[in-house]
């Protein structure tokens, strides 16, 4: 798994193998195989893994301070820094290049990804019970943050957002996120504004646990499909 991210980060989806893979953690070529059937199972595997860090870094977020608007902002924080530290594991799980569609991911994937997801619902929902947060569902709430910290994480990683350095040191990429955050929980409508847009909007139909189920049929074949690395 180790060897597999290594490649993935350094080149893509295109240039990851189940191959290289078993070549760069010093294996058989056959030995990955008892574990990944396909590249497709080692693509999930490693997506599970991104959402496995993310999960835990959101409870290290929560932990990190009383204030719930502060722990909102450590979250956001987190996201954007795992981003820029693995943005093709990023793709991976939120850019629909493998099929997260229930009936083709495992569910110990959405399982985890799901879990991450909840993660800052719960964060929401705590600051609400403390008069932090608007009484609004936590859910749209939770929406509404996730899509800022996602754009921001990916303007960051595209060089749109441009710091100093890439990738940039926690310093800079916290006083990035704080920007956003401010914006986000301040809100920029006037209070005039406020009353007629606080009213409650129905949920999407889809849980975005991993965002919308992302990822087509042709995505899934060509992930599958890939044997040229097969012994």
């Amino acid at each position: 798994m180790q060897a597999a991210e290594a490649l993935l980060e350094e080149g893509g989806i295109d240039a990851l193998s189940l191959r290289d893979a078993a070549r760069r953690a010093g294996v058989s070529h056959a030995a990955p195989y008892r574990h990944f059937p396909a590249k497709i199972d080692l693509l999930y595997a490693l997506a599970a893994r991104g959402f496995a860090a993310l999960d835990e870094a959101l409870r290290e977020a929560g932990a990190v301070s009383a204030d719930p608007v502060e722990q909102l902002e450590e979250a956001g924080f987190a996201y954007v820094r795992l981003a820029v530290q693995h943005p093709w594991r990023t793709r991976l799980m939120f850019g629909g290049l493998t099929p997260m569609a229930k009936a083709e991911a495992p569910p110990e994937l959405e399982e985890i990804a799901r879990s991450s997801f909840e993660g800052l619902v719960k964060i929401i929902a705590e600051g609400q019970a403390r008069e932090a947060f608007v009484q609004q569902e936590p859910l749209q709430l939770a929406m509404a943050v996730w899509s800022l910290v996602h754009g921001t994480a990916m303007l960051v990683v595209g060089g749109q957002i441009r710091a100093s350095q890439m990738p940039p040191a926690d310093e800079e990429l916290r006083a990035i996120v704080r920007v956003v955050h401010r914006a986000s929980v301040l809100g920029i409508v006037s209070d005039e504004g406020r009353a007629r847009l606080s009213a409650e909007l129905p949920v999407p139909a889809w849980y975005p646990a991993m965002g919308p189920e992302a990822g087509s049929s042709e995505s899934k074949s060509k992930a599958d499909g890939d044997h040229s690395d097969r012994p």
